[in-house]
């Protein structure tokens, strides 16, 4: 389980990017360019003696700007002044605190005239007495000076900077070999185009002088260097010193490579190009996870744990400081920050993703053994006299804060989507190679993000087919780097593609033959063998449903008032015989051969009447207002080719809903139109994999040539879609059209109907059917594919979990028995995704998965206003083409009062059952924020 609480981050066991300061660890702070616009390009050169320069002067004109030899500097922190006491205020002498202060300052001058200091360099200000005192023994004085300066001179000096006098000590004096104070002239050149005048150059455009001082041959040598950049303009020295510093930067990391490759002997190219150091340093997205190998718990999700490392920079460590970290004793004692697991380090497994792979980490103790994997001591080695204690004791100190590192080839998992074994199952000992030498302090200062970057995504053997172990004294941490292949999320097509042309041959075949079973299956419990949607697609295919929508049409564009229904709008789900739903267009058509008296068609005006409105067609006809249903009744029976005079002869009514807004969504998603649709509803099967894992009790069926959905509808849900959700429903489709991928993750509903046969004969009530026909999102998926899994996810964990889940062993091979009957693997929910987080995460990109949340917001945010909740994200992974199909299902169901009711029993427990989780069913705005964020966390980010 994910705790509901964020942690701190240092507490995070997923999380050791926690550098410093930005910038602490670059080579490129190694190497300062200061630029000085105008001068000469011989100008340029590098402070002799790994030196520092800054803007600068001394405190006082007659103070020394030049030294030679054996400079000894003395670095402060804060000011040098003296600091009366905070006592309550009081009548005193000023001559007496004046003879204080001076008092003081002379000891603290004295103290530092003691260690024999020629520079005195102080971060603030320096009292006026001290700075007469320190010119009469002739120190230069530097005040205000940068902390980062005063840190670079510690570097290069190697004085020890003292934030108190009673600290100084001759240790912490540096030292360098030459000490100036230099003005230069700072007049920058302005650049003259060439091909216009060719004999011109470079004009001076103003300026004025720039004073550095300069402290040259440092003791500390390897602390640093700057550069003085000089002879061109500001915009022109600022490349160069970029410039400067990515190819420091590129060769310090190609050193150590190379001593990182001297010490392991993996060759692997350290992929850097000085002259596209830049680019190549780009910074990183980190994904990181930490889940509890004992208990099972998911302790940091990954995309909570999300970070970007700049490479050598901010949020990155160096290699050995995150190993030497991660193994420490302290990080023992640290407990897991999820209140469920409480468990230490070694327990967890780390996961950090990256940009095409991610790196496995765990941790073992060593607790009074040798380091697994070392060379044993051979039983007949002689003793050379020393004393056992002795060595170890020497080792101990030799070898404190060293890191051997050995490798182990790696036993895959059967799984390979899956963490399997975590990669870590080691061969025999026969296939393991000899324990390398501590590696080198240098090569251990390489960048930990660069690291686990070219590690993932190397296709060298030594990084992909092998386990690395880093060892220290106290533990051993290993290792292992595999490249992953996100999927890409699938939403809704904006168009529909259409049937093929077999589709359609086998659709003509089976629509006889299936209206022949559903005659005699009406009665069955499963309403779906009774084959509705058969009904409805040969009611379109007829001559009658065309003029019957050209009439409907018409009477909306000139009598929109009463085709809207006004208020007393009557379904037909409460009177199957009836007309309309109140509105003044409700034609009932009939067969021609088997008339029989129904209501008139009033259509109003004529068609040759001057008054007569332009009919709205085309997309925007799905804002129209009106709320007619289209109703026809045929004598004819559900069988098309019954004997009308026979006994099985029974009347069917056929009911369509909203049919002009219906009919501009299909012509704007489907690709073969309406033609196309009713072929397709003409043959239909009964789908059992439909609710496999659901609790609606809703029947399904599935048209064969898979490109529909035939859901049964409850009372419930076809009056809120009657009333008010369906006119909403339009609106929020018309406007998805309009954006230009027509992002939308509703799957669709492209009709909705009612089907009552038996209708008149004889006094016998008529058997009804409400349904609606929705997009199949899995179109053209091979759901029967071992590695095919689905996902039917509401964001809560409260009785959401199948017990038919196969576990580990989900994505077996489906015998052939069950492929011929149609069944597929259960339809997991959201604690069994919960529970395969850890080993078995659903990878996504990072640009589809950004599309796909913009899309909830929205669709969820009309969702919420609408009232709807209770509505689920339908996810198929489709590992075989790689992608993760998408789309929300379930969405009308309102929070009405029942659900209110629902909700408050489960939320309190009053029927039992207990309050440990969250009721699913919530108001609709706690809905969408549970549920958006649960869809956040669900799919892991695998960064670009």
């Amino acid at each position: 389980t994910i705790p509901s609480t964020r942690v701190a981050p240092e507490r995070r066991f997923a999380k050791f990017f926690k550098s410093p300061s930005p910038g602490w660890m670059h080579p490129g702070s190694y190497v300062r360019c200061k630029k000085i616009p105008g001068g000469r390009v011989d100008q340029c050169g590098v402070v002799e003696g790994c030196g520092e320069m800054f803007a600068k002067n001394v405190a006082h004109k007659r103070m020394p700007s030049v030294r030679d030899g054996n400079v000894r500097v003395v670095l402060l922190w804060g000011a040098l002044e003296y600091q009366r006491a905070n006592a309550a205020p009081r009548l005193s002498s000023l001559d007496t605190l004046l003879d204080q202060e001076h008092e003081h300052l002379r000891g603290a001058v004295a103290r530092i005239h003691s260690v024999g200091a020629d520079v005195l360099v102080v971060e603030r200000t320096v009292a006026r007495f001290a700075r007469e005192l320190l010119l009469e023994r002739g120190v230069s004085l530097v005040i205000n000076v940068k902390p980062s300066c005063v840190r670079r001179l510690e570097r290069v000096t190697g004085a020890v900077a003292v934030s108190a006098l009673d600290q100084l000590r001759e240790e912490c004096v540096g030292r360098c070999e030459t000490f100036k104070v230099e003005t230069h002239d700072d007049v920058e050149t302005k650049t003259t185009d060439s091909s216009s005048n060719p004999g011109a150059t470079d004009a001076p455009s103003g300026g004025g002088t720039t004073t550095l001082m300069t402290f040259g041959r440092c003791a500390n040598v390897g602390g640093g260097c700057c550069v003085l950049l000089r002879g061109a303009s500001e915009e022109k020295l600022r490349v160069v010193k970029a410039a400067v510093r990515d190819v420091t930067l590129a060769e310090a990391h190609r050193r150590r490579w190379a001593l990182w490759r001297d010490s392991t002997g993996h060759l692997i190219r350290p992929g850097i190009d000085p002259a596209t150091a830049a680019s190549s340093f780009r910074r990183l997205r980190i994904s990181a996870c930490s889940f509890c190998t004992t208990t099972g718990h998911l302790c940091d999700a990954p995309n909570d744990a999300s970070e970007t490392v700049a490479p050598y920079g901010e949020g990155d460590l160096p290699l050995g400081e995150f190993l030497r970290e991660a193994t420490s004793p302290s990080a023992e004692r640290e407990r897991c920050s999820n209140p469920e697991c409480d468990e230490p380090p070694e327990s967890h497994v780390r996961v950090y993703y990256l940009a095409g792979g991610r790196a496995t980490l765990r941790l073992r103790r060593i607790r009074g053994g040798s380091i697994p994997g070392g060379d044993e001591k051979d039983e007949n080695d002689e003793n050379d006299g020393k004393d056992e204690n002795d060595e170890k004791n020497e080792k101990d100190e030799k070898d404190d804060g060293a890191i051997a590192h050995w490798t182990r080839p790696r036993a895959r998992a059967r799984d390979e989507d899956g963490l399997g074994a975590l990669g870590l199952r080691v061969a025999i000992d026969s296939d393991s190679s000899a324990l390398n030498p501590a590696l080198d302090p240098e090569a251990l200062e390489m960048s930990l993000g660069r690291f686990l970057e070219t590690a993932v995504a190397s296709d060298e053997p030594a990084y992909l087919d092998h386990a690395h172990f880093f060892a220290t004294k106290d533990a051993v941490a290993c290792f292992s780097f595999d490249a992953v292949a996100p999927l890409r999320v699938s939403p809704p097509k904006r168009i529909i593609a259409a049937a093929t042309r077999e589709a359609f041959d086998a659709a003509d075949e089976n629509a006889a033959e299936n209206a022949a079973d559903a005659e005699a299956s009406f009665g069955s419990n499963d309403a779906m063998d009774a084959d509705p949607a058969g009904c409805v697609g040969r009611y379109m295919r007829a001559s009658e449903y065309a003029v019957h929508l050209a009439a409907a049409r018409w009477a909306a564009a000139n009598h929109p008032a009463g085709a809207s229904g006004g208020g007393s709008t009557s379904h037909p789900s409460s009177s199957a015989g009836g007309g309309g739903s109140g509105g003044s267009l409700s034609p009932v058509a009939t067969s021609r051969s088997h008339s029989r008296k129904g209501s008139a068609l009033s259509l109003g005006g004529g068609v040759g009447d001057p008054a007569v409105a332009p009919v709205v067609d085309g997309p925007d006809a799905m804002l129209l207002p009106d709320r007619s249903h289209l109703r026809h009744v045929s004598d004819a029976g559900m069988n098309p080719r019954a004997n009308s005079s026979g006994p099985s002869a029974r009347r069917t009514a056929v009911t369509a809903y909203y049919p002009l807004q219906f009919d501009a969504l299909r012509k704007a998603t489907l690709e073969d139109g309406d033609e196309g649709y009713a072929a397709s509803l003409a043959s239909v099967a009964k789908w059992d994999g439909g609710a496999k894992g659901g609790k609606s009790g809703s029947s399904f069926g599935k048209t064969r040539d898979d490109r529909f959905i035939v859901k049964q509808l409850s009372r419930v849900e076809l009056n809120a879609f009657l009333d008010d959700f369906g006119p909403a429903y339009f609106k929020h489709a018309r406007e998805s059209l309009d954006r230009s991928n027509g992002s939308t993750c509703l799957a669709r509903i492209l009709g909705a109907y009612q089907v009552a046969v038996g209708e008149g004969a004889d006094g016998e009530d008529p058997a009804t059917i409400d349904f609606i026909v929705m997009e199949n999102l899995f179109r053209g998926r091979d759901v029967f594919d071992p590695r095919w899994l689905t996902y039917d996810l509401k964001g809560s964990l409260r009785a959401r979990y199948n017990v038919d889940d196969d576990g580990d062993n989900a994505g077996d091979d489906v015998d052939d028995a069950a492929r011929d009957l149609g069944r597929v693997a259960a339809v997991l929910l959201d604690e069994n995704l919960q529970r395969r987080l850890a080993t078995h995460p659903i990878l996504c990109d990072v640009e589809s998965k950004s599309e796909l949340d913009a899309t909830l917001a929205r669709d969820t945010a009309f969702l919420a206003n609408e009232g709807v909740m209770d509505y689920s994200l339908l996810a198929g992974v489709d590992r075989a083409s790689g992608e993760l199909v998408v789309g929300v299902v379930d969405y009308l169901r309102l929070y009405t009062w029942d659900k209110q009711l629902e909700s408050y029993v489960k939320f309190t427990g009053v029927l039992g059952g207990g309050v440990a989780a969250e009721p699913t069913v919530i108001s609709p705005v706690q809905y969408r924020r549970r549920f958006r964020k649960a869809m956040a966390r669900y799919f892991v980010v695998v960064p670009a």
